[in-house]
């Protein structure tokens, strides 16, 4: 019986927490940059899938707050493309600034690609995109490339964002 309340409890505080956090930038980023020095990363499970993100990113907040991170974009543009027959049935699915990885997972999960082409040139990112491909299984069918993509060759600086690790730039 006390182990019954001691959750219900804890469920009320959450939910006034997350009510708080989500309601305000600011709020947000304070506590995500409490969280982000507190842990590593976090895997979020979903039925046919599971991600690993940083609680104190955007995309990982989005995840585990909303259950997805431009999921329904990407689901929307698969239909598009499986609806106007420009999407082979097991085709290569190509993320270029995968990041970790989300949208490559998205693929691995609609069944419709049978390869991937991840590329990522920051190496913290490329270390969860990679943990986020052998923990879906994909690791016998992708291939990930720790590197940049352009239309010329040379060398680019990376410039990195603190708060927000999908947005780097070159």
């Amino acid at each position: 019986m006390l182990l019954a309340l001691e959750r219900a409890v804890r469920g009320l505080r959450d939910k006034a927490l997350m009510g708080l956090i989500s309601r305000s930038k600011g709020v947000q980023r304070v506590f995500l940059r409490w969280l982000g020095a507190r842990s590593a990363d976090v895997a979020v499970p979903f039925g046919d899938h599971v991600i690993h993100v940083w609680p104190d990113d955007p995309i990982g907040w989005s995840m585990i707050v909303h259950g997805s991170y431009q999921k329904n974009t990407f689901d929307h543009a698969l239909s598009f493309l499986s609806g106007s027959a420009l999407l082979p049935d097991n085709g290569a699915f190509l993320e270029i600034g995968a990041n970790i990885g989300t949208h490559t997972v998205y693929a691995r999960a609609s069944e419709r690609f049978s390869r991937y082409v991840v590329i990522e040139p920051d190496p913290r990112n490329f270390g969860l995109l990679c943990k986020n491909i052998l923990s879906n299984g994909m690791d016998g069918a992708a291939f990930a490339w720790q590197g940049g993509a352009s239309d010329h060759d040379g060398t680019l600086r990376l410039y990195l964002q603190d708060y927000n690790k999908g947005g780097h730039s070159f």
